[in-house]
């Protein structure tokens, strides 16, 4: 056996050192685009990131607190608001799927508040700016007040009393970082203990610092068997500068040694405020022994838990497409440019931003919008209608009207109304129109036919076939329309014939004539209409002629 020599093995090393390096940069090159980058999240739910340019990606998956939610193929989404609590952390989590495996998961914490927790604008209005074509878009500056959740930090709902009539079972809230405090809807959670059934219940509202009632409220009835209880309204309930609330559900249910519904605590052994009272002597009150109750009320308050989030301005649309973003604290905005004609949606919401501007976005749902306003497209109608009478073997009248001028719309064409009716379905397309007639007497008028409106009719024009020529008794001109030639008849010697263009330029100028019939020759006339201009020994004739 021959000895291979040392060169081809030192050859052979190199050679899958190349390979491995190779292998090694495109894995690292798909190692390091392989997760979604710049992962984001605003406190109403919405995800953005930067999305992958890669043959290979798939669809990125969705997570929210380890658990899969949703694959999507665009970088954003919105997480159920319906399943997420305000001032709750959340882990959201996303990664993407390419045909050789899964990325790692890129993650973020953020604190969930519901859309209606954003301060937002209360009026917006726009005015045209007398003189000139610029718009003053105005908005209030007057925030709203946000709705938030207080609780006391139960846990699970594990034990219960035996509830009795005439008692409330509650809690006592601190208010006092609320000074502003108006108190909206209540929510509770209540066991069946396997006694199953539809309860009465009412809640008392009650300043616990004077023992003095505020409110009332119900009789209400459960929904449901071992459930919650939420958004009970109670009526905006006005708790300004009070410091500690009462709020007790009443049991009206079942027998009065044992009353539902029944509230549920968590056994916890130091209890926040909840409370058993006598509702005939507030002064009778005890603490909970089994913990807390898991009952919560959501308040309206200026001083709310997304203090941290600034608002930063406020972005203008128009028809969706942003045209202008305004900061902080200006409440005005001038349109400089904006369309002629036609109507459009003006809208504004707010720009807010919880990490200093890095990331900015507006609450869903947030704009404040005018609708359909603007100019209303001018709809010119036809000008100069004129009825000229003509007999080659039928009768018939020929008419011609001017187009409106300086008209900013596009006309698709013409109705023609013939004694107060219109009497051509389809739209004429040409200033002009040879109307075939019968005996008797007839005026016109003209409508414009826009894509947004019609015109008003044009002025009348009438024809009197038997008592008037076309241009005048002692001339006619026929046939009208024509392809080729037209005949010109004069009782008066024609010394001249001029033909102008629908602009009044001239086109033609025949001079020195002494004749009474002429056959004008107009082949070399492009379609369209044309004034001819006669001179005879007693006077100058016009006739508008159609070359087709």
């Amino acid at each position: 056996m021959k000895k291979i020599s040392f060169i081809y093995y030192w050859a052979l090393f190199i050679l899958l050192s190349v390979i491995t390096l190779q292998i090694n940069a495109q894995t690292k090159s798909v190692l390091d685009e392989a997760f979604p980058e710049n992962f984001y999240v605003v406190p109403t739910g919405f995800a953005t990131w930067d999305a992958i340019e890669n043959d290979d990606f798939q669809f990125y998956k969705i997570w929210l607190n380890n658990s899969f939610i949703a694959d999507v193929d665009t970088n954003l989404f919105q997480y159920n608001e319906g399943e997420l609590t305000s001032g709750e952390t959340y882990i959201a989590e996303v990664q993407a799927l390419y045909n050789s495996g899964l990325s790692d998961k890129v993650s973020f914490e953020f604190v969930y508040m519901p859309c209606d927790s954003f301060l937002e604008h209360t009026m917006v209005d726009a005015y045209s700016v007398e003189g000139s074509d610029e718009v003053l878009v105005r908005w209030s500056d007057n925030p709203q007040p946000e709705l938030i959740e207080i609780n006391q930090g139960y846990g699970e709902g594990v034990n219960g009393l035996y509830q009795t009539f005439n008692y409330g079972y509650g809690v006592v809230f601190d208010l006092a970082a609320y000074p502003d405090a108006v108190i909206h809807s209540v929510n509770f959670y209540h066991k069946s203990w396997d006694n199953f059934g539809t309860w009465d219940y009412k809640i008392h509202i009650v300043d616990w610092v004077s023992k003095q009632v505020i409110a009332v409220i119900g009789p209400y009835q459960t929904t449901d068997n071992d459930t919650w209880e939420n958004d009970i309204e109670l009526g905006d309930i006005d708790a300004e500068g009070l410091t500690e609330i009462g709020i007790f559900m009443e049991p009206m249910g079942n027998i009065s040694e044992d009353a539902y519904p029944c509230i549920a605590s968590d056994n916890f052994n130091d209890p926040q405020g909840s409370t058993i009272v006598n509702l005939s002597d507030f002064q009778d009150y005890s603490s909970s022994s089994i913990g807390n109750f898991l009952l919560s009320i959501d308040i309206y308050t200026m001083n709310g838990k997304n203090s941290e989030t600034v608002r930063l301005g406020t972005n203008i649309f128009i028809d969706d497409s942003i045209i202008a973003f305004v900061p902080e604290p200006d409440t005005f905005y001038i349109i400089e440019e904006v369309p002629q004609y036609g109507f459009w949606d003006l809208c504004i919401a707010s720009v807010y931003s919880n990490d200093g501007g890095d990331h900015q976005w507006s609450p869903c749902n947030s704009d404040l919008c005018i609708n359909d306003i603007g100019i209303p497209w001018p709809c010119l109608a036809p000008e100069n209608l004129e009825a000229y009478y003509y007999n080659n073997g039928l009768f018939a009248v020929n008419l011609y009207w001017d187009t409106p001028q300086n008209n900013p719309q596009e006309i698709l064409g013409y109705h023609l109304i013939r004694d107060g009716s219109v009497n051509y379905d389809t739209l004429i397309q040409n200033p002009y129109y040879t109307d075939i007639i019968s005996f008797g007497n007839y005026c016109y008028q003209v409508v414009c036919v826009y894509s947004e409106c019609n015109s008003d009719k044009s002025n009348e024009a009438c024809i009197f076939p038997w008592a008037v020529n076309t241009i005048d008794t002692k001339v006619s001109v026929y046939p009208n329309p024509t392809k080729d030639n037209i005949r010109i008849n004069s009782k008066s010697i024609i010394s001249g014939i001029k033909i102008f263009n629908h602009l009044g330029i001239l086109y033609k100028s025949i001079e020195r004539m002494n004749t009474l019939e002429y056959i004008l020759d107009v082949t070399n006339l492009i379609n369209g209409v044309y004034i001819l201009e006669i001179e005879t020994k007693k006077g100058t004739q016009k006739a508008k002629i159609i070359i087709q």
